[in-house]
Formats: C-alpha cells, sequence, structure tokens
C-alpha cells in the first residue's frame, strides 16, 4: 500500500529540501501518516523529494485513528 498526498508541492521549499539530504545523505525527520488510510498528515515535501531522488523506501511514523502517535518508525513504499 503506497502513501497518499493530499497538499499542494511548492517547488522552492522542495529544491531546499533536496539540496539538504542531497549535503548530509539523510532524511532527519519521518513522513507522518495515518496508519489506518495511509494518508499523508505531514512532511509531503519529504514523499515528493525521496520520489525525485529515486529512493524506494521512505521512514515514516504512523499515527492511530485516534491521532497517538506509534512509537517505532517504519519504512514504506513511495510507489505502492
Amino acid at each position: 500500500m503506497a502513501l497518499v498526498p493530499h497538499e499542494q508541492i511548492i517547488e522552492d521549499h522542495l529544491q531546499e529540501l533536496l539540496e539538504t539530504v542531497r549535503r548530509d545523505g539523510v532524511l532527519r525527520q519521518p513522513v507522518i501518516m495515518d496508519r489506518a488510510s495511509m494518508v499523508i498528515l505531514d512532511e509531503h515535501h519529504r514523499v515528493s523529494a525521496m520520489t525525485r531522488l529515486s529512493c524506494p523506501l521512505i521512514p515514516t511514523s504512523g499515527e492511530s485513528p485516534t491521532r497517538r502517535q506509534v512509537r517505532a518508525a517504519v519504512a514504506v513504499s513511495i510507489s505502492g
């Protein structure tokens, strides 16, 4: 199951993030998603950056339907 985006991406912000990831070689914060629906709740630009960098997996942190954050981060497919 792939992540489901729902926000517009601002190209300037995305380019800054891409530069940071290329320079540092790491994504420092996970993408926050709803575990049940796989909808991205925060960090849409990170998903777009990882897609442009052809990364097959990205770090995520899921939230339950009650919005309590799950402690463990998991990697999920960005392509399905």
